[in-house]
C-alpha cells in the first residue's frame, strides 16, 4: 500500500511538472476547454516570407500599431500558432469561405507594414445575407478603445458587397456598407478619400432619385475600391508584394 502511495505521489509531481514547463515552453498552447482551429484547415508554415497581396473577396482590419502582439491579445483568439503571410492568409481565407456558416474565423495577424498591423478574415462590416454585425463589433471594441486608428475593408464581388470604416481615438467617423443594390450602411460623413476616389455623395439607407444611377456610373460597387482606399487611408493589401518589406511572420487563431 505504501509502495502504491509513494508512486502515485511521484506521479502527480511529475505530472504539475511537466505541465509546468510545457506552459513555459508554449506560452500560446491553447487549454483544452478552448476553440480549436479547424483540423481540416490549410497547412501553416513559419518561415518568414515576403507579404502576400490580399484583399478581394476578403474582410480585413488595419490597425495603426507597430506591435501585433497587442492586437493578438486584444482579439483574445485562442488556439494560436505562428504563421507566414501566404499560409496565415491562405488559413485565413479559407476559414471565411468555407467555415463562415459555422461563425468560424481563423483571421490572420500579420506583422507591421509601415506603422500598421492586418487582421486579415474578420467578420464582415455588415452583409445582407450574414447576421455578422454582432460579431464586427464584439470583435473590434477593443481594438478601438485602445489603439490611435482602426479601420476597416470588406471586398465580395459575387454579391457587389463594400464596405470600409475607419475609427479615430476610440470613436466611429465613417462606416459605409453596399451590397445587392441595397445600402447597409452609411453613418457619418464621407472622407476627403472617398471623394478623391470620385464616389458619390449618398444621403442615409435609401438611394435618392438619381443616386443610385450616380452610384453605378462612379464604380461605387467596384471590388478594388475598398483596395484603391485602403491606399489613400492606410496600406493597399494588393501592394504588398511590390513594396520593400523583410520576410516577416505573424499568427493565426479562432475567434468566436
Amino acid at each position: 500500500m505504501h509502495l502504491l502511495e509513494d508512486f502515485m505521489t511521484w506521479l502527480r509531481q511529475w505530472l504539475a511538472a511537466w505541465l509546468s514547463k510545457r506552459e513555459r515552453a508554449a506560452p500560446d498552447a491553447c487549454p483544452a476547454f478552448a476553440l480549436r482551429i479547424p483540423a481540416d484547415h490549410p497547412p501553416l508554415d513559419d518561415t518568414p516570407d515576403h507579404p502576400a497581396d490580399f484583399g478581394l473577396k476578403a474582410c480585413w482590419l488595419a490597425v495603426k500599431t507597430a506591435e501585433p502582439e497587442q492586437v493578438l491579445t486584444l482579439l483574445k483568439a485562442q488556439d494560436v500558432r505562428r504563421a507566414n503571410w501566404q499560409s496565415g492568409i491562405d488559413a485565413a481565407y479559407w476559414a471565411c469561405h468555407e467555415k463562415y456558416q459555422e461563425n468560424i474565423y481563423v483571421p490572420f495577424i500579420s506583422p507591421p507594414v509601415r506603422g500598421w498591423v492586418f487582421v486579415v478574415g474578420v467578420p464582415p462590416l455588415e452583409a445582407a445575407h450574414l447576421p455578422t454585425t454582432q460579431h464586427f463589433e464584439a470583435l473590434t471594441a477593443p481594438l478601438v478603445a485602445h489603439f490611435p486608428e482602426v479601420q476597416a475593408f470588406g471586398s465580395y464581388r459575387v454579391v457587389d458587397y463594400v464596405a470600409w470604416a475607419k475609427a479615430v481615438d476610440g470613436q466611429w467617423l465613417r462606416r459605409f456598407a453596399y451590397a445587392d443594390g441595397e445600402i447597409l450602411q452609411n453613418e457619418g460623413a464621407q472622407t476627403a478619400e472617398e471623394r478623391q476616389l470620385g464616389l458619390t455623395e449618398l444621403h442615409g439607407l435609401e438611394f435618392a432619385e438619381g443616386e443610385f444611377e450616380a452610384w453605378v456610373d462612379c464604380d461605387g460597387s467596384d471590388e478594388f475600391m475598398p483596395l484603391k482606399l485602403a491606399g489613400l487611408w492606410s496600406v493597399n493589401p494588393d501592394d504588398l508584394p511590390e513594396m520593400d518589406i523583410a520576410p516577416g511572420v505573424g499568427w493565426v487563431g479562432r475567434i468566436f
